[in-house]
């Protein structure tokens, strides 16, 4: 059997297109990527030393639907929500909206986390012109803490400063790294 990636968090995709089709799907998780995957990074942004940076979301992976008019765990990419249906009716589709429930006092959107990793990294002189490879998520500080104190590449010194950070129930992580680390 396959396994996926769960998201974690539920998403709930309102697909439709010009021929009047409007439907609702879960996401439950994706594809875990392959080291062939990663080719597929597109540049995103370059730093203002030149840096490129390659953000994980432009890879194209499919993700796992959950679609009542079909058995669970339908795999589409999500440019093309509707690709397993076989009827014409269904060509063209494409996600209009997400719906994820979030935890209330999560003030800050994704898009917006990453602007300010871009910001920080502006004022960092790195030594290479490898591309950066960045991936942002929302993770509960519990859950963070747990994968920083099982991390055996991490410092020990910068362990134990993440580990006795006050922080958030909810926070936003940007992990940061290159091709050769993924």
């Amino acid at each position: 059997m396959k396994t996926y990636v769960e998201s974690g968090i539920p998403v709930v995709a309102l697909m439709d297109n010009s021929s009047g089709i409007g439907h609702a799907l879960n996401i439950v998780g994706r594809e875990p990527y392959t080291t062939g995957d990663l080719e597929n990074l597109q540049k995103v942004t370059q730093l203002k030393n030149g840096k490129p940076v390659l953000d994980f979301t432009s890879m194209p992976m499919q993700y796992v639907f959950i679609d009542d008019n079909f058995p669970p765990y339908k795999l589409a990419y999500i440019d093309n929500p509707a690709s397993y249906y076989t009827d014409p009716q269904w060509n063209g589709c494409s996600i209009s909206a997400f719906i994820v429930p979030l935890y209330p006092k999560i003030y800050l959107e994704a898009d917006e986390a990453r602007k300010m990793t871009l910001l920080l990294l502006d004022q960092i002189n790195f030594n290479n012109t490898e591309p950066l490879v960045l991936k942002t998520f929302l993770a509960s500080s519990r859950s963070y803490k747990h994968s920083v104190s099982q991390n055996v590449l991490l410092d020990n010194t910068a362990k134990e400063l993440l580990l006795g950070t006050a922080m958030p129930k909810f926070i936003w992580v940007t992990e940061i790294t290159d091709k050769a680390m993924l």
